[in-house]
């Protein structure tokens, strides 16, 4: 749910992608908005996060990367969900299990098979 408008919420859906929800309408975001489909052609794009300080930042992770194929597994949008770029740059397949945001700091906390992955807020360095 956006932290400032209680009435946008994000479901990451699988087969689909991730769904921006508000009063008015439903919007499907899957690869015309930049959230890429994986090698095997299915989302499973389970997890959605917003940053609690700046509801502007969106992440989705999927669970990709099986069977020795490696894609991005976790995507952030900048602008509320309306478009999307991936952040792990095809590094590894890292089976997301769980994402969330630190409200002190920003860091994306990423729970995987392979471990926990702790990701930069967008303009860290």
């Amino acid at each position: 749910m956006d932290p400032d408008d209680e009435d946008r919420l994000y479901a990451g859906v699988p087969g689909k992608g991730v769904y921006v929800v508000t009063r008015d309408q439903a919007m499907l975001r899957n690869r015309d908005h930049g959230i890429d489909l994986p090698y095997f052609g299915v989302y499973k794009t389970d997890w959605v996060a917003v940053d609690p300080n700046d509801a502007n930042i969106v992440y989705a992770a999927s669970w990709t990367g099986a069977w020795g194929h490696v894609d991005e597994a976790i995507f952030r949008s900048t602008d509320k969900g309306i478009s999307w770029h991936g952040i792990t740059h095809n590094r590894a397949p890292i089976n997301v299990g769980a994402i969330s945001v630190n409200p002190h700091d920003g860091y994306v906390h990423v729970g995987t098979m392979h471990g926990t992955w702790k990701l930069q807020p967008p303009g860290a360095r």
